[in-house]
């Protein structure tokens, strides 16, 4: 009975998450879709200049992508296909589609209600526009404690781990020494405060994104042949019912939605 309670919790946290994406999706018309090149334009290409205490749009950009680019989108990817089998890929791609304007309506409340602190920096946030939009301070109390907790977890716990896990199965490197130089990295970049954050995200993140890119760019043209077989594996597994005789119930239960739409909330953060 208590599996079966916290199942059909994380069941419904995932329907109203991706269920937030469609409505979203159709209020505002589809904007991931018609307005995509002009948010690229806007955010990879604009001539806005970063404050004195403030970053660039391509400095936000390139720090936002700092915290998917890795964890997300490789250890996330493979733990979801490990998890859920192929057809998680298309349920994560589904989430990451609708996820986009879910996203899209939370960084602009955050931008309405952003705010400056003491050291006239620009801050902004859900814990912003839930006490000054909603009128909620002990839920937007909630809220940042909350996310102080996951901080530890979906933030630090998951990423290290999965450096640690790589240095020790590639270069026998203990994990204790790639946490203490990870630790140490850390410091000297968060020590900077936000301008450094956004320069250091600057410098790193287009590489190791145009070394991702051509890293999946290669993976798809060695095995090209393969690729039909593999969209019809990942369709036909994406709508396998696995519990309860295939009903309603097992089908929102199958492993590859389940895995597939929550590894695609974790990739892009919406929600």
């Amino acid at each position: 009975m208590r599996f079966f309670f916290f199942d059909a919790v994380s069941i419904g946290y995932l329907i109203l998450l991706l269920g937030s994406g469609v409505y979203f999706t159709a209020a505002l018309r589809g904007l991931q879709f018609t307005r995509f090149f002009y948010a690229l334009k806007e955010t990879l290409f604009s001539k806005g200049t970063e404050g004195e205490k403030s970053v660039s749009p391509f400095q936000a950009a390139c720090a936002a992508l700092a915290g998917t680019l890795g964890t997300g989108n490789l250890a996330g990817v493979a733990t979801a296909i490990a998890s859920g089998g192929p057809g998680a890929l298309f349920w994560m791609e589904l989430s990451a589609l609708f996820g986009m304007a879910l996203k899209y309506a939370e960084i602009l409340l955050a931008v309405q209600y952003q705010k400056r602190n003491k050291n006239g920096e620009l801050v902004g946030g859900p814990m912003l526009y839930i006490k000054d939009g909603l009128h909620k301070p002990k839920r937007a109390a909630f809220f940042s404690l909350a996310c102080i907790a996951a901080s530890f977890g979906i933030g630090n716990l998951a990423q290290s781990n999965t450096v640690a896990e790589s240095f020790q199965l590639t270069f026998m490197t203990p994990k204790w020494l790639t946490g203490l130089w990870m630790a140490v990295l850390l410091y000297t970049v968060i020590c900077g405060g936000v301008k450094r954050i956004g320069k250091v995200a600057e410098a790193v993140i287009p590489l190791i994104t145009v070394v991702y890119l051509a890293g999946c760019a290669v993976i798809l043209a060695v095995f090209a042949p393969k690729l039909p077989q593999t969209v019809s594996l990942i369709w036909k597994s994406a709508f396998s019912f696995e519990a309860l005789s295939g009903g309603i119930f097992g089908f929102l239960t199958s492993k590859a939605l389940r895995y597939g739409i929550s590894r695609g909330i974790f990739s892009n953060e919406a929600g």
